[in-house]
């Protein structure tokens, strides 16, 4: 399948005991917990992998690390990758799907840091911390623990801060 990742095409292809990028092929082994949960290890480095999909879009989780694959209408298979915070200078902290509000840990103007925690949810009886990629502060918050929310909607926001 073709993969479009910060503007770059990439051909891969897996079949359970490799991985092929782009004519590379790298040896993995990859554990299948559940159909959204796996463990894919390629050499020495192992990563955990949650996996959520909907209609357009499949959002992934690797070590608490967020990416966004929208499915292409093309008739082949393209997946094109985008970055959650496209704008370098907001990010939007969505939910990978549907479910409900744990907790919230930050609040309007807090300082964050790249990597920092910004909001728990749960979904499928798992608990999912969502963090921020980007330094900044926070400028809107959309939700309150024990609230249902959509895989779409807009939790919180972080605008970059201005470097003084």
């Amino acid at each position: 399948m073709d993969l479009i990742y910060k503007g770059k095409k990439y051909q891969v292809e897996t079949n359970g005991e490799q991985i092929v990028i782009d004519g590379n092929p790298k040896n993995a082994e990859i554990k299948s917990y559940s159909d959204h949960i796996f463990k894919i290890r390629i050499g020495e480095e192992e990563k955990a992998v949650y996996v959520a999909t909907d209609d357009k879009f499949a959002y992934v989780f690797i070590d608490g690390e967020q990416f966004v694959i929208q499915k292409s209408d093309d008739s082949e298979t393209k997946i094109e990758v985008e970055e959650e915070g496209k704008d370098k200078n907001i990010e939007q902290i969505k939910p990978p799907m549907p479910g409900s509000v744990v907790k919230v840990l930050v609040e309007v103007g807090q300082k964050v840091d790249e990597g920092a925690p910004i909001i728990v949810v749960e979904a499928m009886k798992m608990e999912i911390t969502l963090y921020s990629s980007i330094e900044g502060v926070i400028s809107q918050i959309n939700v309150e623990a024990g609230q249902q929310v959509d895989s779409e909607q807009v939790l919180v926001v972080i605008s970059k801060e201005e470097i003084k």
